[in-house]
């Protein structure tokens, strides 16, 4: 019983060591001194107990890492010889291989494969004075022979590492013969891949590693390449097995492989067989024979950038010169090695091809587009390939190559004319054509190639609509193909008449989009463009009459496009509404003031001056027809209003006071009598849709007497034909009837006289509702008036609360339109009349 007492403590001692050397192995080294230690202390009765707790790790089949720290423990254990207990180290060792035997041989596969995984490792971890008998080696390396053809290659693979170290010996030279024969017969790639491994160095097995070279699996091949560099020098293989291992291995598809390679040619055959000398290595690969494994070699090697050519070796060593009798100098090519030769012309061959991978820098690619422009301003006529090079540029290129390509196509439209250059890309429009193109088209980047059948205008406006094309962060302001395009779109249009081709239909969208980009955020940092843009705007409407119409024209568009909530534009928060609101206001107010400026004066033939343009309406003629002056900006406005129903959104009001307030500020001349009285029309149009707004209609009152006082004719009938004629050549539809409006603009209600107490008045304020929108104060008709008052006190009360409730949700947006408003119009001249002043450029940022 003592016995049995003292074996269990002995397995419980040893299993906690197991237990701890499973969990790191840091811990091994002082495990394996308590493991010497117990054995030392019990050597009768330590393997039996050793054996039976290492009994469940037979059992256990998947290979965590616990277990796996557990095998490399108990082999480490086993090949451990110490001097002073050799014998008992000995012993152990026997006893521990032939307890491993039987597991290899069990009919349990787990048993088997933790038995070969053990006896591989201690194998491999023996020392080479370990006293082991033959015998017990004899039926080691019979039964791991045996595990070779086990069905489960994990057993196969512990198996073959096992006898690895027994295969070079001439004893058991069957070992290396199974070996060889296994491989190529081995379906598992790990299997393969070990027997490699295991492979000595001789001309017998060279043949197979390398033929390993061509292995599907791409960790077998590596493996042979391996080998090759640690087991095989230079010298020792035959010149063409040099050539095809070199040709193999830089050529895999694998680029693991294709590295392994190189680094076997660059580490171990030119750092150690040819010390570093490269015309040596390429003398042992007989490139005269094998010319393209050499120049295989010299491209790897100068794709690694591993050869460097020496200081003072260049090609022009191998050039000689002699002088004849006559005093003629004559060059001579001295014979070179076929070595020294293939290694200059795979030098010269691969800086060519660095010299032209060079031409993709930006640097380099900025210069030639630019040589492109350039070349296209000194051709009689732009041609196709020069175009689309530099369409394709303007559109793939990064934002410098798109900035220059951009330069060169403005300055060939400017040189040559749109329309020359549509010419060469075979856009053959009629001039009909182009004066039906009212618009432009744009196009996405991702979806074209460069070669489409836009017109020149219609592909350089993608850059005014693409927010790809912008400039980098390191340029400077000006280097950008908005500012680029903004300063080119500008220069058209101020030297219009020199552009006839540019069809005038198209100058209203090109003013839309330079106003815009003056006014946005975006540009508020772009100096020059800002500039340039200023000295437009202030020349623009001076120089002609058709300027002027243009101007006109682009007037509702500009609004349209930037009020928030008309024509589908986007809103926000109420500060957002209320910043949007101000800065259209601002730009009609900018508009407004290019529309009033004079014309400038024209030579005359006397070398005088004479204005183009009578300030005073009073006079009957003027060079300016209506529809270059304000009468037809006031006719435009008014019609965009009339479109508008009287039940508007707070968005519409607000639209509809803004444009109003524009229109009061324009003056008719007597000499249009047909645009005064259709203006007339117009107005009793508006007013019906405004009642209920007092200061609109105190303003409409205004301006309707002061077109009556210049009415030549107040009783003279205007048709609708004739509304019709005035609205055609401005290019408006006439979608109302204008013969059964009101003769006579409805009389804004009068202020209540009334003293009003303060809780009614607080009460007011809080019923007003979106009709409040351009005005601090609501005037409600007399006739609602008398409704409210014949109201019992109780209903007065419900129905004040059901309108509190209804109107709060829109009391914000509408007291932010009434401010807007009133700020901008109330103090009209405050900002005075320089159309380029600092104060609207601030505020439109």
């Amino acid at each position: 019983m003592a016995n049995i007492e003292e074996q269990k403590l002995l397995m419980q001692k040893i299993a906690r060591v197991l237990d701890e050397a499973r969990t790191s192995y840091a811990t091994h080294t002082r495990k394996l001194k308590e493991l010497l230690s117990l054995r030392s202390c019990s050597p009768l009765g330590f393997f039996s107990a050793f054996s039976k707790t290492l009994l469940p790790l037979f059992s256990f089949q998947r290979r965590t890492a616990s277990a796996e720290r557990v095998v490399r423990f108990v082999s480490i254990f086993a090949s451990i010889r110490d001097a002073k207990n050799a014998s008992d180290c000995d012993a152990f060792l026997e006893e521990f291989l032939r307890f491993l035997l039987l597991g290899s041989a069990a009919a349990d596969r787990t048993a088997r494969f933790r038995s070969c995984q053990i006896i591989s490792e201690i194998i491999m971890r023996l020392p080479d004075d370990a006293e082991v008998s033959d015998e017990l080696w004899d039926d080691v390396i019979e039964c791991m022979k045996q595990r070779v053809g086990d069905k489960f290659p994990i057993i196969r693979t512990y198996a073959v590492r096992a006898l690895s170290r027994f295969s070079s010996d001439s004893e058991n030279s069957d070992i290396l013969d199974i070996l060889l024969q296994a491989l190529p017969l081995e379906q598992n790639a790990e299997v393969r891949k070990t027997i490699v491994l295991s492979l000595p160095p001789s001309n017998t097995t060279s043949t197979a590693i390398i033929e390993c070279t061509l292995d599907v699996s791409e960790s077998v091949r590596k493996a042979a390449y391996c080998v090759v560099a640690n087991k095989f020098p230079l010298q020792t293989l035959s010149i063409k097995l040099r050539t095809v291992i070199l040709q193999r291995g830089l050529s895999d598809r694998s680029e693991a492989v294709t590295k392994e390679c190189l680094k076997l040619l660059k580490d171990e055959w030119l750092a150690k067989c040819c010390n570093g000398d490269l015309i040596e290595l390429l003398k042992f690969l007989d490139v005269e024979t094998y010319e393209s494994a050499g120049e295989a070699v010299m491209g790897a090697l100068l794709k690694a950038r591993l050869i460097e050519v020496e200081e003072g070796q260049s090609i022009r060593q191998f050039l000689t010169s002699s002088s004849n009798s006559d005093g003629h100098c004559s060059r001579k090519v001295q014979l070179m090695e076929a070595e020294v030769a293939l290694y200059w012309r795979s030098v010269c061959r691969y800086l060519q091809t660095e010299a032209q991978a060079k031409h993709i820098h930006l640097d380099v690619q900025r210069v030639a587009i630019r040589c492109l422009g350039l070349f296209g301003l000194l051709e009689r006529k732009p041609s196709e390939d020069l175009i689309k090079q530099l369409r394709m540029s303007f559109l793939k290129g990064p934002s410098p190559i798109s900035v220059v390509a951009c330069k060169a196509l403005v300055d060939l439209a400017m040189w040559h004319g749109p329309q020359e250059v549509d010419r060469a890309m075979g856009h053959n429009l009629s001039p009909q054509s182009q004066d039906e193109n009212m618009s432009f088209n744009s196009i996405e980047c991702s979806d074209t190639n460069g070669d489409t059948n836009l017109e020149l205008l219609d592909f350089l406006c993608t850059g005014l609509d693409q927010d790809n094309l912008d400039k980098l962060p390191d340029t400077d302001e000006s280097e950008s193909v908005k500012s680029i395009l903004g300063e080119g779109f500008a220069k058209m249009l101020l030297l219009s008449e020199k552009y006839p081709s540019i069809s005038t239909s198209l100058h209203p969208s090109l003013l839309l989009r330079l106003i815009s980009m003056y006014f946005h955020d975006e540009t508020k940092d772009m100096e020059r463009l800002k500039q340039c843009l200023s000295v437009f705007f202030e020349h623009y409407p001076s120089l002609s009459a058709d300027h002027k119409k243009c101007l006109s024209k682009a007037f509702i568009s500009v609004m349209r496009s930037m009020w928030p909530g008309i024509n589908g534009n986007m809103g926000g928060s109420p500060l957002m509404v209320s910043t949007m609101r101000k800065r259209a206001i601002q730009v009609a107010r900018f508009m407004l003031q290019m529309m009033q400026a004079p014309l400038y004066a024209r030579e005359n033939g006397n070398g005088g001056r004479e204005s183009t343009e009578t300030i005073d309406s009073s006079v009957q003629t003027s060079p300016l027809d209506f529809e270059s002056g304000e009468e037809g900006l006031a006719i435009r406005i008014a019609t965009e209003v009339a479109r508008f129903s009287s039940k508007k959104t707070a968005a519409e009001k607000s639209y509809v006071s803004a444009l109003c307030k524009v229109v009061f500020l324009l003056q008719f001349r007597s000499s249009e009598q047909h645009a005064i009285k259709l203006m007339r029309k117009l107005l009793n149009r508006i007013a019906e849709s405004a009642q209920t707004e007092r200061d609109l209609l105190k303003e409409m009152k205004k301006m309707d007497d002061r077109l009556n006082a210049l009415e030549l004719n107040p009783d003279e009938e205007f048709s609708q034909d004739q509304a019709a004629t005035v609205l055609g050549r401005l290019e408006l539809a006439l979608n109302f009837d204008l013969d059964n409006r009101l003769s006579k603009l409805p009389t804004p209600a009068p202020c209540s006289t009334k003293p009003t107490s303060y809780r009614r008045r607080l009460r007011h304020e809080e019923h007003s509702s979106s009709d409040e929108e351009t005005s601090p104060k609501s005037i409600v008709p007399q006739n609602s008036r008398a409704a409210v008052n014949t109201r019992t006190q109780r209903a007065s009360k419900t129905a004040a609360l059901t309108k509190m409730n209804s109107n709060r949700a829109n009391k914000v947006n509408e007291e932010d339109d009434d401010k807007v408003n009133e700020e901008d119009y109330d103090d009209e001249d405050e900002d005075g009349s320089d159309v380029t002043s600092e104060e609207d450029s601030d505020d439109s940022s």
